[in-house]
């Protein structure tokens, strides 16, 4: 299992987790991660009130490769703040080796704004 994350020490922390079903198999499935830091009342409103929409692309280089899908019961608010996951199955082993490899993961805030907004963060890099 390979994890690489992005954060800021302050608001985010942004993962993407590459796991092998085996040793003998060559791909790969993906999980992307997101916890956003901040007020547990606030991450329960956007659960409650922004209708849970996330999203996530799973990039190559500069190149979005494919959507992935949402994980189990995600999102979820808690006391440090609002957590995602997406996922994808099946990466060739040689995607890996050719690219760059990241996710861009997301949720829509409809606190903030007329029509609220969208927060994206790039995960590591594998």
């Amino acid at each position: 299992m390979v994890h690489k994350c992005n954060y800021d020490n302050e608001t985010f922390n942004a993962c993407l987790t590459l796991i092998r079903p085996d040793y003998f198999y060559t791909w790969v499935n993906i999980v992307a991660g997101l916890d956003m830091i901040m007020d547990g009342g606030r991450a329960q409103e956007i659960v409650n009130r922004c209708g849970g929409e996330i999203e996530a692309s799973l990039w190559y280089g500069n190149v979005r490769k494919r959507w992935m899908l949402r994980r189990g019961d995600w999102p979820a608010a808690g006391s440090g703040g609002l957590g995602l996951e997406m996922y994808t199955d099946v990466v060739p082993d040689e995607d890996l080796e050719r690219y760059d490899v990241y996710a861009v993961i997301g949720y829509k805030d409809c606190l903030q704004g007329r029509n609220g907004v969208w927060v994206y963060k790039r995960t590591g890099i594998a």
